[in-house]
């Protein structure tokens, strides 16, 4: 029997805010400390907040990064290591949706080892690669166990496969 596991990963930098500028593209500029915080979209309405150290004016070190859409916050918190003004390093991702992921980064994205929890309860541990599952790791939906290899987000052991941060139809399995 196949069995299908579609697990939706909201794992995007942040969703744009406001009450900052871009100063270079990729970057707005926290208006309170005047550090450059990387974000994959910079438009008009994003803005971001950044506790920790800033070096020559771009985040770094450890600190807290909050996410702002039009004044609202959007997307989540990230606890954890900038470099670059990107989050690098090990961190912590609390999203408003309930998911958290705790683990390492990488050009500010899920690169290493982590766990993924969904609001739902389901998880995902094991290796990331560019925010998808890549390599060794565990995925646990709805008390069934996935363990093995995984390649951009696929996985598939006989006749059973899942999918994580990506479609069947991109992994082959439709």
């Amino acid at each position: 029997m196949i069995r299908l596991i579609v697990l939706a990963v909201a794992i995007a930098a942040a969703i744009p805010s406001f009450a900052q500028t871009s100063t270079t593209p990729g970057y707005v500029v926290d208006a309170n400390t005047g550090c450059k915080l990387y974000h994959w979209d910079p438009r008009p309405g994003v803005t971001m907040t950044w506790t920790g150290p800033c070096v020559q004016g771009v985040a770094a070190g450890s600190g807290t990064l909050r996410y702002f859409w039009q004044g609202e916050p959007s997307n989540g918190t990230y606890t954890g290591q900038l470099r670059g003004g990107q989050r690098s390093g090990r961190g912590t991702m609390v999203f408003l949706n309930g998911n958290r992921y705790d683990g390492e980064w990488a050009d500010d994205k899920l690169n290493g080892h982590g766990t993924f929890v969904f609001a739902n309860g389901n998880r995902y541990e094991g290796q990331f690669r560019d925010a998808r599952p890549n390599g060794y790791g565990t995925a646990v939906v709805d008390g069934t166990t996935h363990t093995g290899s995984w390649s951009n987000g696929c996985f598939r052991q006989g006749e059973r496969w899942a999918v994580i941060g990506t479609t069947a139809k991109a992994c082959g399995f439709e």
